[in-house]
């Protein structure tokens, strides 16, 4: 008899676990979105801006969509659109106003799409209380631009030290869905990273793989590429001019140079240490005056002292850390 009860009791048990997940995985919208009159899985990424839809498994149930846009916050926007409550949602991506949805839009880089992501959460909530979400990620910015191939051709000036206005910097630049591009330059004769891009040249873009040339180039210069497109902004890796001299008599100048300036690299001479873990960096002392820069030369994070600092509300990207030790500024460059 005993028996019988735990028997009937482990097979009631069962029912109830059975049924609660049963709610739990209940899908009440399909994970089959459209796109372009093509169906895809909801693990795709989404490259095109063009509209998406999404479907009940059931068109006869009653409730409501929502939307959401991950922010740096952690938090989500939420975004109610018009016909919410029919049995299918069509969401048009660049409708999103800009500053609410992408502006400050968690971005997670996929290196094998060279790509920032976007995550955005799906969300029916049925009129009987049930709610089911889901997200997608989102590959609508421009990809980041690669440059490569580059060539600098250049004439040294020894009795001024200079290679204005006799130098020419060449490379080939390839970006995908950008609407807009630009050329970003430093000051030239730079030895140490720099605070801010002073130059900035509209690129024409002619197609996804072209070649630029900047005419005016001289030695110590940092340079970068920026895309963007309705979306928001991206950038290529900030690179150096004076990478690209390989003759042996300029490079022991420019040496002689720095010795002269007695300008130290962060990387073989800063005291202490610090570790960049995703968006935090830990320092192995107390340092001071704190700052974080894009590469535009805007302050985006300060601080006037610490040993850790916390940086989730900063988008991906590149940038200049700076702090002091002992009275003395320390400079590094950074990517999120």
């Amino acid at each position: 008899m005993n028996s019988l009860r735990i028997i009937t009791l482990l097979l009631c048990l069962k029912c109830v676990i059975i049924s609660a997940f049963g709610i739990k995985a209940e899908e009440l919208i399909s994970r089959r979105i459209e796109q372009n009159s093509t169906f895809h899985n909801a693990d795709s990424i989404f490259n095109s801006p063009d509209q998406l839809v999404f479907y009940l498994s059931d068109p006869t149930i009653k409730g409501e969509w929502s939307i959401k846009i991950l922010q740096n916050s952690g938090g989500y926007n939420i975004f109610t659109l018009e016909d919410s409550t029919d049995s299918f949602l069509t969401v048009n991506l660049s409708e999103l106003d800009f500053w609410v949805a992408w502006n400050d839009a968690f971005r997670l880089y996929d290196e094998n799409l060279n790509r920032d992501l976007f995550e955005m959460m799906i969300s029916f909530k049925a009129a009987d209380g049930r709610e089911d979400s889901f997200p997608i990620k989102l590959g609508v910015l421009p990809n980041r631009p690669v440059i490569d191939n580059i060539k600098f051709t250049y004439s040294y000036d020894w009795e001024n030290d200079m290679i204005y206005p006799n130098g020419s910097l060449t490379f080939d630049l390839h970006f995908n869905d950008a609407s807009e591009a630009h050329f970003l330059t430093s000051q030239d004769h730079q030895f140490v990273p720099f605070y801010f891009f002073n130059y900035c040249e509209d690129i024409e873009i002619t197609g996804n793989d072209m070649t630029w040339i900047y005419d005016a180039a001289d030695w110590g210069e940092y340079f970068t590429v920026t895309a963007g497109n309705l979306f928001g902004w991206v950038s290529a890796d900030i690179l150096f001019t004076t990478d690209y001299i390989y003759d042996e008599d300029i490079l022991e100048r420019l040496k002689e140079l720095n010795n002269n300036a007695g300008i130290k690299d962060i990387s073989e001479n800063s005291p202490i240490n610090f570790n960049l873990n995703g968006y935090s960096i830990n320092f192995n002392a107390l340092v001071n005056d704190i700052r974080i820069f894009d590469i535009n030369g805007r302050s985006v994070y300060y601080s006037a002292c610490g040993d850790r600092i916390n940086l989730n509300n900063i988008n991906t990207g590149l940038y200049i850390l700076t702090y002091k030790y002992n009275s003395k500024l320390y400079k590094n460059k950074i990517r999120l």
